[in-house]
């Protein structure tokens, strides 16, 4: 027998297990790829949620920025009609005590040795309380003074609702239930 012989013998088998390895590897493929296919279609489901979620969430953030601002923008306009309204009430007053509408007087102590009087006088029960007017640049010193510790607490007010608009912004925005942490 010679090799053509043999080899037309073999033929029909060798041709079986061409189609048998090529089934295999098609069908492997095919399986493969299905798979492959839902894996893919699974991640891309997933991705397009977390866009829609990450859309959301900067929505939220836009929106509470913007609520924020304007919370902080009248906060502001508020604290300037307060720090005006300290300054007026200081001009007023150091207006009236320059004209002499106003006059501003201190305690001080009484002389410590009593006045000369009659020797057989009794004593006076209580000296009457004694006062020193101050100068009207005095006056208006220390009111300035006054006026700079309002406006000092009108600044550190100011500061105090400016953190608590912030912080209740962002307590809100990490109070939404789809929030990155709570997942």
């Amino acid at each position: 027998m010679t090799w053509l012989t043999r080899l037309q013998a073999a033929l029909p088998y060798l041709l079986w297990l061409a189609l048998g390895i090529g089934w295999t590897t098609a069908s492997y493929y095919v399986g493969h790829g299905a798979g492959s296919n839902a894996a893919n279609a699974a991640c891309a489901t997933e991705r397009t949620a977390s866009a829609r979620d990450l859309a959301a969430a900067i929505t939220r953030a836009r929106n509470a920025e913007h609520q924020l601002g304007e919370a902080l923008a009248q906060r502001d306009a508020t604290h300037q009609k307060e720090l005006d309204d300290v300054q007026a009430q200081y001009t007023r007053f150091v207006d009236s005590v320059r004209a002499g509408a106003v006059r501003v007087s201190v305690p001080v102590r009484p002389a410590a040795c009593s006045p000369a009087g009659h020797a057989g006088a009794p004593p006076a029960a209580q000296p009457a309380a004694t006062r020193a007017e101050l100068d009207p640049a005095a006056a208006a010193d220390l009111a300035a003074i006054a006026r700079d510790g309002d406006s000092a607490i009108v600044d550190l007010n100011a500061c105090i609702d400016h953190y608590n608009a912030v912080r209740s912004a962002a307590s809100t925005l990490n109070a939404t239930p789809d929030h990155a942490q709570t997942q």
